[in-house]
């Protein structure tokens, strides 16, 4: 008998050690869904899809345009200025359904789920339209991408830690863009015209299910608790508020976030356009993101003109743009010290210069990377400190708007990266204008525009003592 109550003891243990050893599995899996550390990693794999998916398809459908569907370098123009269209539309509404049901997952796996179907539609495009939609769907995804990505971010991380886990996650931004149009040149020479679309599909696939594996930000669900009713615009304000006024108390802060709500949006919007310093830093997004947008379906059509180079090689000439991006973080510090004003115009005086070099004609497109370098490398010196720039224009008016100023960053940059690639085509496709003239004319247009620009934003460094808060 005492030997059968051992037995009975033992299995006992046996079970509960069995029981406990799968509660702790199961306990370190569900603290895995919900750390900050995985949340970081999805949001970073998420960006970085983004910017592969992005980047592949710009050496890839000049290509599939011309020779599939025999179309124009208008068609290809306006197929690019697509993207804007899809970004613009899904930005605001995965905002606020994200907000409004205070989850970030759904959203994101339905972003996901646009970047796996724009990838496929494209591979499987019959006619011009199916491309088009492909594209705007593409444009959809990055806007759930952004919008609910760096949400989850705002949810997860405190704001003492949310500006250095945006900085090392929008990195991955970064590399993505730069594998990207690499990638997609080798795969569309070397594997055929499907093999980019299907590779961005399955990390498409890949990027969904870390969607499911990871759980809502635990931060998220504790803020909906709270009397806040937007946790991620919360988070937004506090964590631009110390490092563009310093001096600005919680409280203060409180009352003004009051007194801004009491106003109807409309006149908010107005308040906010009718700032000089504002509306030149639109200015400057609208015509430099046009340029940098416009380049895109024009330089694979020039390169394949005149150079008469693979896509693969298009690709990998790409790089000369993107490598620049990685400064972004260098010229932040340098623009928060010297000054953002004075980077924002000098970038634009460097842009505009760089646009005349890249459209000389040159005896080889190799002579053509120097100036590209230069031409990418405006973009952080522009686009790096005017975020920043509106935002402490935002509080120098001794309010707290910065979700409503950054909305109006968005649009002004969703029409730049439309009207770029359109008037792009346009040009590409004037038959008054001889073929090897073309680019090079594209070229000084964006120029001219972008240097009779440049003076606006340094001419309203001067009135700033006037909209200081009193």
């Amino acid at each position: 008998m005492n030997y059968d109550t051992d037995n009975s003891s033992m299995s006992t243990l046996s079970t509960s050690a069995t029981s406990l050893a799968n509660q702790n599995k199961s306990c370190w899996w569900q603290r895995a869904r919900k750390s900050n550390i995985s949340i970081a990693c999805l949001v970073a794999l998420v960006l970085f899809t983004d910017m592969l998916v992005y980047g592949a398809v710009i050496p890839c459908l000049p290509a599939l345009v011309l020779d599939k569907f025999h179309g124009t370098p208008k068609d290809i123009g306006f197929l690019f200025g697509c993207f804007a269209f899809g970004y613009l539309v899904a930005t605001p509404l995965f905002g606020i359904l994200s907000d409004k049901y205070q989850n970030r997952r759904y959203g994101l796996m339905l972003g996901t789920f646009c970047i796996i179907s724009s990838t496929l539609l494209f591979a499987w495009a019959s006619s011009y339209i199916m491309l088009v939609m492909a594209r705007v769907c593409q444009g959809a995804s990055a806007g759930a991408s952004w919008t609910i990505g760096l949400g989850m971010l705002a949810d997860a991380f405190p704001v003492d830690r949310l500006g250095r886990a945006m900085g090392t996650v929008i990195l991955s931004h970064t590399v993505g863009f730069l594998l990207g149009p690499v990638m997609g040149g080798f795969l569309y020479d070397y594997g055929g015209t499907l093999a980019p679309f299907y590779f961005c599909s399955a990390f498409g696939l890949l990027t969904l299910v870390g969607t499911v594996c990871i759980a809502e930000p635990i931060k998220a669900q504790e803020q909906s608790m709270d009397t806040s009713k937007d946790p991620v615009q919360k988070a937004r304000v506090d964590e631009s508020a110390p490092l563009l006024s310093s001096a600005t108390s919680s409280s203060s802060s409180t009352a003004t976030v009051n007194s801004m709500q009491k106003q109807p949006p409309g006149r908010q919007l107005y308040t906010l356009i009718s700032n000089p310093r504002i509306t030149a830093c639109l200015l400057c997004c609208f015509v430099t993101s046009a340029a940098l947008a416009g380049i895109e379906p024009a330089l694979p059509i020039h390169l394949e003109n005149k150079y008469h180079v693979s896509t693969s090689t298009i690709g990998a000439i790409f790089i000369a743009l993107v490598v620049p991006s990685f400064l972004g973080p260098v010229t932040g510090y340098f623009s928060d010290k010297f000054g953002r004003p004075l980077f924002i115009g000098i970038g634009m005086v460097v842009m505009s210069i760089a646009s005349v070099l890249v459209g000389l004609p040159v005896s080889s497109y190799k002579h053509m990377l120097p100036a590209l370098f230069l031409f990418g490398l405006s973009n952080p010196l522009i686009h790096t400190p005017l975020m920043p720039e509106m935002g402490a224009a935002v509080t120098d008016m001794g309010s707290n708007a910065f979700a409503q100023v950054y909305a109006l960053y968005n649009m002004a940059y969703s029409l730049g990266i439309f009207v770029g690639p359109l008037l792009a085509g346009v040009i590409m496709s004037c038959n008054s204008i001889d073929l090897n003239q073309r680019f090079q004319i594209l070229m000084l247009i964006f120029s001219g525009v972008i240097i009779i620009s440049s003076p606006v934003i340094l001419i309203n460094q001067r009135k700033r003592a006037y909209y200081k808060r009193k």
